[in-house]
């Protein structure tokens, strides 16, 4: 019997239907956004003083860590969908900061899922589909 992996999701099928999608939710959204940096500050507060498992607290600090220390880099951005995590944390951060603790806890499952890949797309996929999605359901 053999032993079957997961395979990650191949973001790059999806580039222009994802770079539509979020610059229609961005021309509809008239909402006024935090900075990144105060955004960046905001969650790694919260991630700090919130009842998780100590793991999963240490991963999500690591991924705060590395999101500040490639501030404004092109690591950040993803050019083929012209979106960055300064440009896209906010927007999310925005949805959940008023989200309970257990809906939290899955924003934080996925930024700790930025850990699984490195390239911009996947950094920034796993944020533009929830802000497209919480956008789309709040309308």
């Amino acid at each position: 019997m053999s032993k079957r992996t997961k395979s990650p999701l191949n973001v790059h099928g999806y580039e222009n239907k994802i770079r539509d999608a979020y610059q229609k939710c961005v021309s509809e959204d008239t909402t006024e956004y935090e900075s990144f940096d105060c955004v960046i500050e905001k969650i790694h507060n919260y991630i700090s003083h919130c009842q998780c498992d100590s793991n999963q607290r240490k991963q999500a600090l690591n991924v705060i860590r590395i999101l500040k220390r490639h501030h404004k880099r092109p690591v950040n951005t993803d050019k083929t969908n012209s979106i960055s995590i300064e440009e896209i944390l906010p927007k999310v951060w925005k949805i959940v900061e008023n989200y309970e603790h257990s809906a939290k806890m899955v924003f934080i499952e996925q930024l700790t899922d930025i850990l699984k890949g490195s390239c911009a797309q996947g950094r920034n996929i796993r944020l533009v589909q929830f802000y497209i999605i919480t956008k789309h359901s709040n309308s």
